[in-house]
């Protein structure tokens, strides 16, 4: 099948035409809608099925009214995170919760790596082909009451990371997939008996919603019938010009924040392991490690070093980490408002902005880290010279020299 684009690398019919505002209004029988803050409202399919999306001031996604034709409205509702992830879905009945069809999804940082669904009763396990990696490697079924899976499904991706195939434990072929040019699936088949068999991953870190044929891509949803966001880039022109665009070529291109395209080959540079990876897990990972480690009056070295790894690293966006840093900052001052931050008890508002400004200027100093200088030169003067059990430690986990 052949694609035309205008100029902005808008989807078009006609050869001639142009959308001057870059909100696609109708493709190939499917027609478009918009609110006042550009996300799209409404969404009408070739069959006539109205789809109705409802956010929250924020631009999330929280509710979507479905419309078949001859048929009842159906309602799902989406719950998200102070981070922004989605925790949970769950359809609706005149405003009540409809048994058996709330799912809830648990993420390490940026992965989604497990889900919970009630009607089956069963969780899924995602494991994934390197910690910077958004390729599934592999997804373990368990079933209520089992601590052993009753199922383990192996992925086989193509070029791009679109899996393309599952097999057993025995290497036989119990799923595949034929896909569009945009990343939806045209054609699925399920070869175990039980026809059980749960695959929903698209794109890298792409979840596709049965109910309505989005996939939600971490900061935004995917239109994968014209491979486009529904919203607009959070992150405005830093992303590129067009801010409904994914990527002007899916088999070079990956966005898996939803946020800005990136080479598929920058994603997969492993080397220091920090190089290649997002903001955000490194990000997540350092605090992480702060947290697990739990040494003394390493709180700045921990910013600097984490800022400071995001500067050398071939993947992120330098701006976009400064205002993960800065949310950072506000949730920090959430859990000291209900007594949960840090262990010296509640603090005052002024100690409170004190160390956020403090936070933030070093989350400045790591990330202006000068390309000769490695990030434990950079950030070693944030430790007590005196405390040379903490320095050992963090020479073992990498973080000094």
């Amino acid at each position: 099948m052949l694609f035309q684009f205008d100029p902005a690398h808008n989807l078009i019919e006609r050869e001639s035409e142009r959308i001057q505002t870059n909100q696609v209004t109708a493709y190939q029988g499917m027609t478009y809608h918009y609110d006042e803050f550009g996300n799209l409202s409404q969404r009408i399919l070739k069959d006539g099925e109205v789809q109705t999306y409802h956010y929250n001031a924020k631009d999330k996604l929280i509710k979507v009214m479905i419309q078949k034709p001859n048929q009842a409205i159906e309602t799902w509702q989406y719950q998200y995170d102070v981070l922004g992830r989605r925790i949970g879905k769950v359809r609706l009945e005149n405003g009540e919760v409809l048994p058996n069809t709330q799912k809830q999804f648990i993420w390490d940082g940026s992965h989604l790596v497990q889900e919970i669904e009630h009607k089956t009763d069963r969780t899924f396990t995602y494991i994934y082909s390197h910690p910077s990696s958004y390729e599934p490697l592999a997804q373990l079924a368990f079933s209520k009451g089992n601590e052993n899976p009753t199922a383990c499904y192996y992925y086989h991706n193509d070029q791009i990371g679109i899996p393309r195939e599952l097999t057993d434990e025995q290497g036989k072929l119990c799923w595949y997939a034929n896909y569009s040019g945009w990343g939806k699936v045209k054609e699925e088949y399920d070869l175990t008996k039980e026809k059980s068999i749960h695959q929903p991953f698209r794109l890298q870190n792409q979840y596709a919603d049965e109910e309505t044929g989005l996939h939600y891509n971490f900061f935004r949803y995917y239109e994968p019938n014209i491979g486009r966001f529904t919203q607009l880039d959070p992150i405005g022109l830093l992303g590129g010009n067009n801010l409904y665009l994914f990527a002007i070529n899916i088999y070079k291109f990956t966005d898996v924040f939803g946020l800005e395209p990136m080479d598929i080959g920058a994603s997969m540079r492993y080397s220091p392991p920090y190089m290649g990876e997002s903001s955000f897990r490194i990000l997540s990972q350092t605090l992480d490690d702060m947290k697990r480690l739990n040494l003394t009056e390493t709180d700045q070295f921990f910013h600097c070093s984490a800022f400071c790894r995001v500067s050398k690293s071939t993947a992120p966006n330098k701006e976009l980490a400064l205002e993960w840093g800065k949310r950072k900052e506000q949730i920090d001052k959430i859990q000291n408002f209900f007594g949960l931050y840090g262990n010296k008890g509640k603090l005052s508002s002024e100690e409170m902005e004190k160390n956020s400004a403090e936070d933030l200027a070093v989350n400045e100093y790591g990330l202006r880290c000068p390309k000769e200088q490695s990030c434990s030169q950079r950030c070693e003067r944030y430790l007590n010279p005196n405390h040379k059990k903490t320095k050992e430690r963090l020479r073992e986990e990498g973080y000094l020299q």
